[in-house]
């Protein structure tokens, strides 16, 4: 089953419709995608913010 691999393990916490949907389309067209997006979770945007990046 081929899926979605996340360069930043917390960015699968995104949108499910949106994950499952890209999902789909990596099983329809039988190839894994990476995503290195710059989501930041919560957590991630509150740290950079205080260190003011």
């Amino acid at each position: 089953m081929n899926n979605v691999i996340f360069k930043h393990p917390d960015q699968a916490y995104i949108y499910k419709p949106l994950l499952d949907a890209v999902n789909k389309l990596c099983n329809d067209y039988k190839k894994n995608a990476l995503c290195v997006a710059g989501y930041r979770s919560l957590a991630k945007q509150s740290y950079y913010f205080l260190l003011g990046l």
